[in-house]
């Protein structure tokens, strides 16, 4: 009901003075239908992060549009929290695909946290994990990936390094052959 009559007020009264006070309530209206933790139901970041995205979405433009807003730190520590959410369920993804023994999609939700989460806390944590899915895996499409997640990154400089020895072990390999289609 917060969200609908934030966004109501934002749509109807578009030159009130309360306006900035509104979109950063109705980005605090999202963030509090962000999953909790609680001992009976899976983790949050097990679960589905739309409130999550939507919460970050308008801290985010909150943040661009009135920077000199006396709510902006407010908005600027919930959007690093929404940030850090989003990572942790980009990671718990990652995992779970590695498990599956899937290291192409582990390598495409890595590369998907550290375009978009860039300074998280967890950039450890994924760069492991896409070492992992390189040694997993052995093809030439997940080290173009991991090269393209990792892009010019320094940082930390002993897994960047393996990670780019295992891409240039991959690149080595030759490329498996395409699957011919046939005609039904």
């Amino acid at each position: 009901e917060a969200v609908e009559g934030y966004r109501r007020f934002i749509q109807v009264r578009a030159s009130h003075s309360k306006l900035p006070v509104a979109r950063f309530r109705l980005g605090l209206a999202y963030y509090e239908q962000i999953p909790s933790e609680w001992f009976l139901v899976p983790p949050a970041h097990e679960r589905d992060q739309i409130a999550t995205k939507q919460a970050l979405n308008h801290f985010a433009s909150f943040i661009e549009d009135y920077p000199k807003h006396k709510k902006r730190p407010k908005a600027e520590k919930l959007a690093r929290r929404c940030a850090t959410a989003l990572a942790q369920h980009e990671l718990y993804a990652a995992r779970f695909y590695l498990k599956q023994d899937k290291p192409l999609a582990t390598a495409l939700r890595i590369r998907t946290l550290l375009r978009t989460f860039p300074q998280a806390q967890l950039i450890d944590a994924a760069l492991a994990l896409l070492l992992a899915a390189l040694q997993a895996a052995a093809q030439p499409k997940v080290a173009r990936v991991a090269q393209d997640a990792i892009g010019d990154r320094k940082d930390p400089p002993s897994l960047i390094n393996a990670i780019q020895r295992q891409i240039a072990k991959v690149k080595q390999l030759p490329e498996p052959p395409q699957p011919k289609l046939q005609r039904l």
